[in-house]
């Protein structure tokens, strides 16, 4: 090595840049294939990633987007606590707490590290983020929406070295196992951690002694650059200006009062500060920490931007992240925030988009479903083992954007398709569960020139002793997903247990105990939608109609379309008459307005 930075051309920094991202996919390959629990090898709750020896983000797999934008957060926290004497080849690190240096969220995801050493210096970090089924508390999976502080959500690990020289410390994992409720399957799990980090390092040295250190440095260094650039780029085609809006979570499981994050946004020239003051004080088990919030807001850009930015450290440089100490956006201890991914970390999302739609109203999505997801343990009846099973199968659609309907199924955003909706056979196979119905829900997604995504409707019934029950995320009874630049917003979600003759209705981030026999049912809301609903072409209302997704009545309330009831075929009178009737309304009720 000269010490001289050599000169890149822009094809060896794309090369490299897409090589570091190849790795981090390969990285997640080897956590579906070799993970034990579920939500991991099924659902897809895991992220991976590469930083530089500053802990600068480099690469990361579009995994799971609420992990990855606040990751760099836990690198810089491992390299605060560990002196550089202190770190070596094959060392893991791993931790979890969102006090220890301001750096997790929830402390179901743990974050572990890998250093990659070069000439005898740490020179990259390898990263694995992973949900884990429990972490020990007062329930499994650790969804207590009552807990007092973070103390009874479960364990919480600092910043701690979990293998050292390429060997686990046998007292630290024995520690982590005695004080889980699945010891067998996060045995398993933190060799597949292990094995994909020892991937990604090798993969690395590969890279290295391909191109070399100083090429391989240099080139993530212009990359980081370029996408600083581009970001800024972006930014500076959005007005200048401020834009302020606010939206509400439902509640926080202690109380019945809605929680709201407000958000006021900068824009002046290419740079950008989104500002979370004025939202309120930090409540329980929905707080969100620092890093939650500062991954919600940044997917509240990236998917308002061009998607060909490439996501390193270098685009979040120009923006700033303001979020008042002690609010439920950066909670201080000893604060709960079991629930922040699933609660404040979608509201956070919307907040943003919904803002960012004053300004640019075309590029931003309408609101999302949030998360509507059904968390159950109990005792299986043939073996009386303890399970553990976080449902996603039931959450709702997303937002339309101009020019696309929005996606059935898929919500909630701050996953944005990451997570994988677990196969029903293997739900059934796992828990003493019936799946009766799973079925795309009528009238759930907001009308406009495009439509949101569906929800659904999920019904299942309860052949095991007596389940736990926890319904996690919001029902949007405070405020249905928003619809966007004329679009409508959707409806709410709802849940009920039948037991027997009775319907019990259930609400969010409570505690229910459901008996053998009972029958659980959800039904999610869809997206909100982006346009005039009058605007839709009649043609594709009706077909909208005769797939089952708009009724009959909707068909004419929202859209201005008139159908035959029996027949389903388009009255092109009546809809001209409708539709005519309509835009004539709402012009001489914005007219009586302005002179009022």
């Amino acid at each position: 090595m000269t010490g001289e930075t050599p000169r890149v051309d822009p094809l060896s920094v794309a090369v490299i840049q897409n090589r570091l991202l190849s790795i981090t996919e390969e990285m997640g390959v080897v956590l579906l294939r070799t993970t034990r629990s579920q939500i991991l090898n099924e659902c897809h709750d895991f992220s991976t990633a590469i930083f530089n020896q500053h802990g600068e983000l480099l690469a990361q797999a579009e995994d799971v987007p609420i992990h990855v934008a606040g990751n760099h957060f836990m690198a810089r926290a491992i390299l605060k606590s560990f002196s550089a004497e202190e770190i070596a080849a094959g060392d893991i690190y791993l931790m979890n707490d969102p006090y220890s240096h301001n750096a997790g969220a929830h402390l179901q995801d743990w974050t572990f590290f890998r250093p990659v050493f070069h000439e005898g210096k740490p020179v990259f970090w390898v990263m694995c983020r992973a949900h884990q089924m429990d972490e020990g508390g007062s329930m499994p999976m650790g969804f207590n929406p009552l807990a007092y502080d973070i103390i009874a959500e479960g364990l919480r690990i600092p910043p701690i070295k979990l293998h050292e020289k390429d060997q686990p410390i046998r007292s630290v994992v024995d520690l982590i196992l005695q004080n889980v409720r699945f010891p067998a399957e996060l045995r398993a799990d933190l060799l597949a951690f292990a094995g994909c980090l020892k991937l990604g390092e090798q993969r690395l040295h590969e890279v290295i002694e391909k191109y070399g250190y100083p090429l391989l440095a240099a080139s993530v260094d212009a990359a980081m650059e370029s996408s600083e650039k581009a970001m800024r780029a972006e930014i500076a085609r959005i007005p200048n200006g401020v834009y302020e809006d606010e939206v509400y979570a439902d509640h926080d499981g202690a109380t019945d009062q809605t929680v709201r994050v407000r958000c006021r946004i900068t824009v002046e020239d290419e740079s950008m500060c989104v500002d979370f003051t004025g939202s309120e004080a930090q409540r329980r088990f929905i707080n969100s920490p620092l890093p939650n919030t500062y991954a919600g807001a940044f997917i509240g850009i990236f998917t308002s931007v061009t998607p060909d930015i490439i996501h390193n450290e270098g685009c979040y440089r120009p923006v700033t992240i303001v979020a008042p100490e002690g609010s439920v956006v950066n909670p201080v201890y000893p604060a709960t925030t079991g629930c922040c991914t699933l609660v404040l970390g979608c509201h956070i999302i919307d907040v943003v988009m919904k803002t960012l739609g004053q300004a640019i109203p075309r590029q931003v999505s309408a609101g999302w479903a949030s998360h509507f997801t059904i968390n159950l343990s109990g005792r299986r009846p043939e073996s009386g083992e303890l399970y553990a099973n976080v449902n996603f199968c039931g959450n709702g659609g997303s937002g339309a954007i101009w020019g696309y309907d929005g996606w059935p199924h898929i919500a909630p955003v701050n996953c944005s398709g990451g997570i994988i909706k677990a196969s029903i056979e293997m739900l059934e196979m796992r828990n003493p569960w019936q799946v009766r119905e799973y079925a795309l829900r009528t009238d759930s997604a907001g009308a406009g020139t495009y439509r949101g995504g569906l929800g659904v409707s999920l019904r299942f019934v309860n052949h095991g002793y007596d389940s736990h029950f926890i319904l996690l995320g919001d029902d949007h009874s405070a405020a249905p997903p928003f619809g966007q630049d004329g679009g409508k917003p959707a409806t709410r979600s709802r849940c009920w247990i039948e037991r027997g003759d009775e319907r019990l209705p259930v609400r969010t981030k409570q505690h229910y105990v459901v008996q053998p026999g009972d029958h659980i049912v959800t039904e999610t809301t869809g997206g909100g939608g982006v346009g005039d609903p009058l605007a839709r072409p009649a043609a594709l209302v009706r077909e909208d109609v005769v797939n089952g997704y708009v009724s009959v009545e909707r068909a004419r309330s929202d859209y201005g379309v008139a159908l035959d009831t029996a027949t389903l075929a388009l009255d092109e009178a009546a809809t001209a008459r409708l539709r005519g009737r309509e835009r004539a309304g709402e012009a001489h009720g914005r007219g009586e307005e302005k002179s009022a």
